[in-house]
């Protein structure tokens, strides 16, 4: 699937992509390490169960935007490459260390599910889009896939991505 699109309707361009991958990089990934640092000290300082839980939150927060800054930019990168705007190896580079990074991401989200003592994903016997059954299990397939698929071509093409949309046109969150 390509996140640029819900239901064919054009919702991102992948400058939109671009952008949203630097105000990631230098502003919302830093000052979330920044609080996790903080609490961290806190922890050393006076370790009690109340800053753990928030420490382990904010881990957790970054973890997530972290998935977010790769997404978008593992999607700008294909895109980029199959519209043939750049240079294609350093495209394909482009998306494999997004997917080294989130595979990394993955193994710190699996270390934090099975060592903190903070419930992050809302858990239940039936699994739903709010509710999760199994996320360290759904994250270790996670995963597996990303390790098994690193070396893919970028994909797939959809005609929607040469079709041209205005920005005054184009459907998308501000």
């Amino acid at each position: 699937s390509n996140i640029a699109f819900e239901g064919g309707v054009r919702m991102y361009t992948e400058k939109q992509f671009d952008d949203a991958v630097r105000a990631y990089e230098s502003r919302t990934l830093p000052l979330l390490e920044q609080t996790v640092a903080i609490l961290n000290r806190a922890m050393k300082q006076s370790p009690k169960p109340v800053i753990q839980d928030q420490r382990d939150r904010y881990q957790g927060l970054l973890l997530k935007f972290r998935t977010v800054r790769n997404l978008f930019d593992s999607q700008a990168a294909i895109n980029y490459f199959l519209l043939q705007q750049g240079e294609p190896e350093a495209l394909r580079q482009r998306l494999r260390k997004s997917i080294r990074a989130e595979i990394a991401n993955t193994r710190e989200w699996l270390r934090l599910l099975r060592e903190s003592k903070t419930y992050f994903f809302r858990v239940a016997e039936e699994e739903t889009p709010f509710l999760h059954k199994t996320p360290a299990e759904d994250m270790e397939v996670k995963l597996l896939a990303m390790q098994a698929h690193q070396g893919d071509a970028p994909g797939p093409f959809l005609k929607e991505l040469k079709e041209k949309t205005s920005e005054k046109n184009l459907l998308y969150y501000k």
